[in-house]
């Protein structure tokens, strides 16, 4: 067997133990304690209310873009982010305190970060995702 071929079986026996020994994840949801639909007409264009009201939003996006550096931290995570706006997480999760990060996974939803926690990144999309990636580990989440 080629030298190049030993590694590559190698990394990918590592890579599934890492993965068998974590708990499966269906997807990161972040819940926003602001809707986006609250729009505004201002000099002909939509622009959301509350951005700055909702810190999990202030980091993610701005107006109705996702922020570069949010952008290319989440292209980065192993699962698929979905956002929820607090009127869709009042019906499908009540309860709920928001805003927050959830994860989903087979047996249900647990909270990964709640506000106290999204509000001590200060509005960093790269303490976001330090914060995402300690309490993933804590949990038993492998995010990257």
């Amino acid at each position: 067997m080629a030298p190049g071929r030993a590694r590559g079986n190698a990394w990918h026996r590592v890579r599934n133990a890492i993965r068998r020994s974590s708990v499966a994840i269906d997807r990161l949801i972040f819940v926003y304690g602001t809707d986006l639909l609250a729009v505004v007409e201002s000099r002909g264009a939509r622009h959301p209310q509350g951005d700055a009201a909702c810190a999990l939003r202030a980091i993610t996006h701005t107006g109705f873009d996702e922020r570069n550096e949010w952008s290319s931290i989440r292209r980065r995570l192993l699962v698929t982010v979905h956002c929820l706006e607090p009127s869709a997480a009042a019906q499908k999760l009540p309860g709920v305190a928001i805003p927050c990060v959830l994860v989903q996974t087979p047996s249900g939803y647990e909270h990964l970060l709640d506000a106290a926690a999204i509000e001590g990144c200060a509005g960093s999309a790269k303490a976001l995702r330090e914060e995402l990636l300690r309490s993933a580990r804590l949990h038993g989440f492998r995010l990257e």
